[in-house]
This record gives C-alpha cells, structure tokens and sequence, in this order.
C-alpha cells in the first residue's frame, strides 16, 4: 500500500500470526492470565477455552491521546473470506471506550494546536498515508458509525493547505466517492 518503514514503527502497526493461541502462550510466559487477558480483549473464552481474539490480521494499536496503547484494530491480511469479519477491534473495556478513540490523535495533537485544524478521514490507512505525505493532522474517528464523510476543516495557512491537501485528494482512494466536504467560505483569507 505504499507506507514506508518510518510510517508503520511510528503508528506501531504490527502483525498478529493465524494462531488460535499465539498470543495466548506469549502473554503467558510473561506472566499474565487468562481473566487478564479476557479483560484486556486479547483473547476470548468459548465453552471453558481460550483463544486469541485477533488472528492472521495486520494489528492497527488505539492509543489514548497520550499515546498509550488502550486498545487494538486488526484488518484480516491476505486474501478475504467470506466467513471472517474485515475488521474486528478490541471490546469495550475499562481503558477503552470506542466512541472515545480518534485514531491518530496522539500523534496529530501537536499539529492540531498549531494548525488549528483537523484532517477527518476514514481509516487507519488513510491517517498513516495522510501522516506519511505530511498532512500531520489527520485523524479517524473509525468506531462511531456516521457514514463516509470525510470533513477538512481550516487550516491557518491557505497556501501550504492548498497544496498539500490537493496531493492528498489526488489519491485514488480519496475519489472514488468517499466524500469529501470542503467549505470555502470556512478558510481564513490570508497571504503567506
């Protein structure tokens, strides 16, 4: 998809191996139990057996503004079946509440307070390869379910915007209807 080395260790995406109980056995070795786990939404119990939650997906980690771990996202990697589920994310537990989460905000903030303005998009993707091309305030708010609005809001440097965003819309993903609202009147007037 594009993300360099420096993008994936930054958001810290990670990989979990097709294991029904990878996981499990690490976290065990380091001394955790199984009630922990449960709770932490690693690992899920059926019929007095664990297993772990995420298997065979590319692992996506929710941090709190920040920046600690609180929760995992996990896209099934490789081919889809039909069976299995696109996505699955952690449950809701006592660090982590989904409509809680912007993805990427830990990592936006700094920007958000400069800029005085936010890139809202999607997914997790779209924030790793917005971040990767320099738009350093987006964020998705993934887990509260509002349709596919995609929403720029203002920027202080018009110019600087401009270009950036323009690179950032121009990306295939970014046309094919995910909608985009620009408001202009929104944009602050000014020279660089």
């Amino acid at each position: 998809r594009g993300l360099k080395k420096e993008t994936v260790d930054s958001f810290r995406v990670g990989f979990a191996p097709p294991g029904w109980r990878s996981l499990l056995v690490h976290l065990r070795s380091k001394g955790f139990n199984e009630f922990e786990l449960e709770q932490a939404g690693l690992i899920i119990r059926h019929d007095d057996r664990y297993y772990d939650r995420f298997r065979g997906r590319i692992i996506f980690p929710l941090s709190d503004a920040s920046g600690r771990i609180v929760a995992f996202s996990g896209r099934i990697f490789g081919e889809s079946d039909q069976q299995k589920a696109k996505y699955i994310n952690s449950p809701e537990t006592v660090l982590f509440s989904k409509s809680k989460i912007l993805y990427g905000f830990d990592k936006a903030k700094s920007s958000l307070r400069e800029k005085n303005a936010c890139v809202l998009v999607e997914g997790q993707m779209d924030v790793l390869l917005s971040h990767q091309c320099g738009a350093t305030s987006a964020v998705v708010r993934r887990f509260h379910r509002r349709g596919r609005e995609c929403v720029l809001l203002p920027a202080n440097q018009r110019r600087q915007r401009q270009r950036r965003e323009s690179r950032w819309l121009r990306r295939p993903h970014h046309r094919r209807g995910a909608g985009v609202v620009l408001r202009d009147e929104d944009w602050p007037e000014q020279d660089d």
